[in-house]
This record gives structure tokens, sequence and C-alpha cells, in this order.
């Protein structure tokens, strides 16, 4: 019943749709693993994120760039086998800290960002 549901709502084209628009490889990921919300309370949890995300870019044109690479496999290489980090990726990661960074500075005139921010340093 749950599949035909989604087929009459296009729910899978709309997915790739928001997949097309994300920004960072973590996004598109988080993006791709979306499912029907189960209940009301977390419904009304995520509109209210939604909302704020739009107060954040009508009135201060949007949050600081998120474009990044997926760094977990940069990572997980050099925990697991001691390798140095190239300049590239050391300038890739200095970029994702200065993103966390730009968003942290804007977090306390935003009520919800924390649980945004959670979701982009710890997906």
């Amino acid at each position: 019943m749950i599949n035909h549901t989604l087929k009459v709502l296009e729910y899978f084209t709309i997915l790739d749709r928001l997949i097309y628009h994300c920004r960072s490889v973590p996004g598109k990921r988080r993006a791709g693993g979306l499912l029907p919300l189960p209940d009301l309370a977390t419904i009304n949890h995520n509109l209210d994120l939604v909302s704020e995300m739009n107060d954040i870019f009508e009135y201060d044109g949007g949050p600081p760039g998120l474009e990044f690479d997926d760094l977990a496999e940069q990572l997980e290489r050099a925990r697991s086998s001691a390798d140095v980090l190239e300049p590239k990726e050391l300038l890739d990661f200095s970029a994702f800290f200065k993103i966390v960074y730009d968003c942290q500075r804007i977090r306390g005139q935003y009520q919800n960002l924390h649980h945004l921010l959670n979701g982009l340093v710890y997906p």
C-alpha cells in the first residue's frame, strides 16, 4: 500500500529533484535516504526547521556557502592507515571548517539552527 501511495504521489521523482539541487555530497546522500515522516510531532518539528531556513534565506541572504565534498572517506583513510593528508585535502577540510564556523556565528539568531548544524557536522 505505501509503495503504491509513494508512486502515486511521485515521491521518488521529487526526491530525485531534491538530490539534484543539493550542493554537497553529504547533503545528496541524506536527501537520497529521506523517507516519509512517521508522526505528526516529527512533521511539525521538521516544518519548523524548514520555516527557519526560509527565514535565513529571506532575511540574511541564505546560510554560508554549503558546497563541500564528502570528507569522511579521506578522514577514514588517514585514520585507518595513518596516511598524511595532502595539501589539497587539508584545504578541503579548512573550507569545511570555515562553513561550520560561519554557521555557528549566525547560530544564536535562529532557534533551530543547531539541529541543522548537528546534521552537517555529525551526519
